[in-house]
């Protein structure tokens, strides 16, 4: 395997927007209406299937084949796969290939097993533990661990915006299984008007023959290889679009082609949970929700004297001068606002804090409070003269364009 620096599958650079529509890959409006081909298509697999090229060319369509499989989805009582992100590629005319994780396991009893990106999950005893491979220097030493619910559901599972970032943070987005299993409504926003399906040539995934369709949106194209016998996905073909920037503009890479293998898919058979137990470290962290580590604040500047500077009101007048004399020096408190609505909440507490000081035996004036506002122009509405009173800032109001 070869680990290109073109394609970071464990951290990729895609934008929201793609992560999204990944997260929602092979989400299908199934707008079949009265069309009854899902049941011809089932009674020709009950009764044993025809050829690979004479379904093709049965009255089936491909909506009522992609429906057929998200009902095969939904009555599964356990699933467990390998499955994979594979990008294949050419680097200066020599074929790569990069891989990553993307296996799942799940029943109805509660229990789901990751291997997705850098998400290890899977439960150990009665509780369930979720670690994040590449995330020491987020949340160093810290595991999720969880009692295990009756019922997996994806509230549950991504209730932690760090583990839903995780579990799609590689150029095939989120797990396109876990929508099947999971979601209350599966495939839910591929294919619309706008989207054109249609058959291809049948092809063998593993040993098994698939349905293979096309759905082309736009000058997208996914591609989707569904088992005849099962109707379980056995391979989804990704468009370029997937792939990062830096890629699509090397011309030294050609010949890209991005799947999810969903390899060793055993559906209603014994799971086997001990591939994805998660080990207990000996100094690790449990916690119900990963606590990131604070962000590193410069403090080099702290016990050395400020530069001196001075403040001025929205009209030009002075308001407070640093260096001014050592008899008329007082305690101030300097607070910066800007056009926030967090910002007005926390003027509003300070100036409570400013009106509670003579209760606290400070003397009247020993604390001088300067508001500053930190923007070039007041909030939408109201004028400099009014933002003091609407927004009930403590002392007097300084400008600092410079902020």
């Amino acid at each position: 395997m070869t680990n290109l620096r073109h394609s970071p599958l464990l951290n990729s650079s895609v934008s929201p927007k793609l992560r999204l529509a990944c997260m929602s890959l092979l989400s299908l409006l199934l707008t079949t209406g009265c069309d009854t081909t899902g049941e011809d298509l089932k009674s020709a697999i009950d009764s044993g299937g025809a050829p690979a090229s004479r379904l093709v060319n049965t009255s089936a369509s491909p909506s009522s084949t992609i429906e057929q499989t998200v009902r095969a989805y939904q009555q599964l009582h356990s699933y467990q796969d390998d499955a994979y992100v594979r990008l294949r590629y050419d680097l200066d005319g020599q074929p790569l290939e990069d891989r990553a994780p993307l296996a799942v396991a799940w029943d109805r009893k509660g229990h789901i097993g990751l291997r997705v990106y850098s998400v290890a999950a899977g439960h150990t005893a009665d509780r369930w533990r979720l670690r994040l491979s590449d995330a020491n220097s987020i949340v160093p030493q810290q595991v999720l661990s969880r009692a295990i619910p009756e019922r997996v559901d994806f509230a549950w599972l991504l209730g932690d915006p760090l583990v839903a970032q995780r579990m799609s943070a590689g150029l095939a987005g989120f797990p396109p299984q876990l929508d099947l299993l999971l979601a209350a409504v599966p495939l839910q926003g591929l294919v619309d008007d706008s989207a054109a399906l249609s058959y291809g040539q049948p092809e063998e995934v593993d040993g098994q023959l698939c349905w293979v369709i096309h759905v082309q949106r736009g000058p997208n194209q996914f591609t989707l290889w569904i088992g005849q016998n099962d109707l379980l996905l056995r391979r989804l073909g990704l468009p370029r679009s997937h792939l990062t920037s830096e890629m699509l503009g090397d011309g030294r890479v050609s010949n890209v082609v991005l799947t999810i293998e969903f390899t060793g898919v055993r559906a209603d058979a014994t799971v086997d949970w001990k591939q994805f137990e998660v080990a207990p470290w000996e100094d690790e962290l449990r916690v119900s929700r990963f606590v990131p580590t604070p962000m590193w604040v410069d403090t080099s500047g702290l016990g050395e004297q400020v530069p001196g500077f001075h403040l001025e009101s929205p009209l030009g007048e002075p308001v407070y001068q640093s260096n001014a004399s050592t008899s008329r020096r007082k305690a101030t408190v300097l607070l910066w606002l800007a056009d926030h609505p967090a910002c007005r909440i926390a003027s509003q507490q300070m100036q409570r804090v400013a009106e509670a000081l003579p209760g606290l035996g400070i003397p009247a004036g020993a604390v001088e409070f300067v508001t500053v506002w930190a923007e070039p122009q007041p909030p939408a509405g109201i004028s400099f003269t009014s933002l003091a009173e609407d927004w009930d800032v403590p002392g007097a109001l300084a400008l600092d364009r410079n902020a």
